[in-house]
């Protein structure tokens, strides 16, 4: 605002900082107050879904999915997509202290009153809102629903091909796993033959075939179960079952015979999976031998970007290896004790800042434990004259995200190696149903996101 006295020009100028100054020192502060309302996360795992087809055609899905909170959260909601059925009706949602009630009251709706759930449709999709109060706290919740219509009767099978989790979830879940069974009416189990399964998403999934009736054989019993590491954010699980179509005995069969169609389509797909695991298998090769090799001979070149595949091709090759003989063990004592103390950031400063060497070869290890970032950011604060040092420099640009970046090139090369790494070792998928690794897919029912 202007004043109506004309102020020497020193002092105005002074005014103006000082306006300045007092506007800046109170967004500082609205956002020092705001910050823990922004300081909100949460991680999803371990799931854990029973499903079970009966002979009506229809789906029981139990689904138990724990939530870690960090901060204040209120509620957590389901879309579960009714694609490929006749419609899904929600029979409960239960919480730490057993089942919530269900409302349609807008004022508890909006109110958020813990231990309540709300059900709405919109287009396709069935959103339950499941409503708490959970502060820095773990919890599990389970949402119980019936999908009408999910499994088929055709002339010579009956197939279920349904999506357990939806490309909807914005995170990763860690830690799946779903058991499904079938209305077998005590006849035997013959993978393979007459049930045949098949898992479509990540790589890493695997899916088995129980053939012992009543046994939890599986990672939660049932007649076939699918099993997922992680699940990263926006990616889907499915499962596609055959099985005898006299199973659904209360379903009238069709006219059009399908089996012949889902060996060739699913065969198709586990030769794409294969393919593309042969194809990280050989990658992992390259770099298992040019890693070590180019190791030795960059390491004074590109200390930190020579670690990381010596790194992946270690982390590769542990999956395919026995039980460690004492040296080992000695030898990984020593390197967990080493991460521990690169981790304990009040300790960086104990060694002068002529040691730019040790550090450099510090650093290629921050990679290789994936805490370099964080390292760097302590170093930055409690030795910058290190960081600073040009001598320190190419280890430094390697190993940290350049301005507008979001990852560093070691980052984002270990990130790459890491995933291809993860394919490699992932089990091998069957074009026969009998069980094996997963494939892609994408073509089935539902949903849940």
């Amino acid at each position: 605002m202007r004043s109506r006295l004309a102020w020497p020009m020193t002092y105005r100028r002074f005014s103006t900082f000082m306006l300045a100054a007092l506007i800046t020192t109170a967004l500082l502060a609205a956002l020092a107050f705001a910050q823990p309302a922004l300081a909100k996360s949460y991680t999803m795992g371990p799931l854990r879904i029973a499903a079970d087809v009966r002979p009506d055609g229809s789906l029981y899905v139990e689904e138990q999915r724990t939530f870690d909170f960090s901060g204040d959260f209120t509620f957590a909601y389901w879309d579960l997509d009714e694609a490929g059925s006749s419609g899904i009706e929600v029979i409960g949602v239960d919480g730490p202290n057993g089942s919530f009630v269900r409302t349609g009251d807008p004022v508890v709706i909006e109110q958020r009153a813990p231990g309540t759930f709300s059900v709405a449709q919109e287009g396709s999709l069935t959103r339950v809102t499941a409503y708490f109060r959970a502060v820095d706290e773990r919890i599990t919740l389970t949402v119980r629903y019936r999908v009408i219509g999910a499994v088929t009767r055709w002339a010579d099978t009956g197939e279920l091909y349904w999506k357990f989790i939806g490309d909807l979830w914005d995170l990763p879940v860690h830690d799946v796993e779903i058991g499904i069974s079938l209305p077998t009416g005590k006849e035997p189990i013959i993978p393979g033959e007459n049930v045949r399964a098949w898992a479509h998403g990540p790589f890493e999934g695997m899916v088995r075939i129980n053939d012992t009736q009543g046994s939890s054989a599986g990672p939660i019993g049932d007649t076939v179960s699918v099993t997922v590491p992680v699940v990263p954010a926006n990616t889907f699980v499915e499962a596609r079952i055959a099985f005898p179509d006299t199973w659904l005995s209360q379903v009238s069969p069709g006219e059009t015979a399908m089996l012949s169609a889902i060996l060739v389509e699913e065969g198709r797909l586990a030769e794409e999976a294969n393919a593309t695991r042969a194809r990280a298998r050989l990658l992992a090769a390259f770099v298992l031998v040019g890693a070590v090799g180019g190791a030795v001979v960059a390491e004074r070149v590109l200390p930190a970007a020579t670690g990381v595949p010596v790194g992946v091709a270690i982390a590769m090759t542990a999956a395919f290896m026995g039980r460690r003989s004492a040296k080992a063990n000695e030898l990984h004592a020593k390197y967990e004790g080493l991460r521990n103390y690169l981790r304990d950031f009040s300790r960086l400063d104990e060694h002068p800042p002529m040691h730019v060497k040790l550090r450099e070869h510090f650093l290629v290890l921050a990679v290789v434990f994936g805490i370099a970032r964080e390292v760097i950011d302590q170093m930055r604060v409690r030795i910058p004259e290190v960081v600073n040092d040009p001598a320190f420099a190419t280890a430094y640009w390697w190993a940290y995200p350049g301005p507008g970046s979001g990852d560093s090139p070691v980052g984002s090369l270990q990130s790459g190696f890491s995933s291809a790494a993860s394919i490699a070792s992932s089990e091998m998928s069957s074009s026969s149903g009998g069980g094996g690794g997963s494939s892609g897919g994408g073509g089935g029912g539902g949903g849940a996101g």
